[in-house]
């Protein structure tokens, strides 16, 4: 890789360093240590965009469209496991997840994201 990383992928190198599950502080804490210049508002936005188990990643643009997610590919790189952490995402291990429309979204797209497997049910809300 040439050139500084994006976001993501410091986020991503952030929570490999800690063995593959981080608190956004951790990941804060070493993209400064590592990178100059880095906004932690922005940063904060990019993990949750990249997190596949939270609603909120689809007012992003990228995120706006139907797909499976792959994990290891941006933008589905974390798994968020509590309030502030998140871990790489695995579907063998968190199930697989998509973005997909909402059939009861009345005179526009609403996105949600939601379980593709039987590992999780989909909540009432997203129903």
């Amino acid at each position: 890789m040439t050139g500084r990383p994006t976001l993501k992928e410091m986020a991503r190198e952030a929570v490999l360093a800690h063995g593959g599950r981080a608190t956004f502080a951790q990941i804060k804490a070493y993209a400064l240590e590592h990178y100059d210049s880095v906004n932690p508002s922005a940063l904060n936005c990019q993990v949750n965009s990249a997190c596949v188990n939270v609603q909120a990643r689809v007012n992003y643009l990228e995120n706006q469209r139907r797909r499976v997610c792959h994990a290891g590919k941006s933008p589905d790189l974390f798994f968020k496991t509590a309030r502030g952490e998140v871990q790489i995402y695995d579907p063998l291990k968190h199930g697989e997840r998509e973005i997909t429309e909402d059939s009861t979204a009345v005179g526009h797209a609403q996105w949600i994201v939601r379980p593709v497997s039987d590992k999780e049910a989909v909540p009432d809300s997203w129903k």
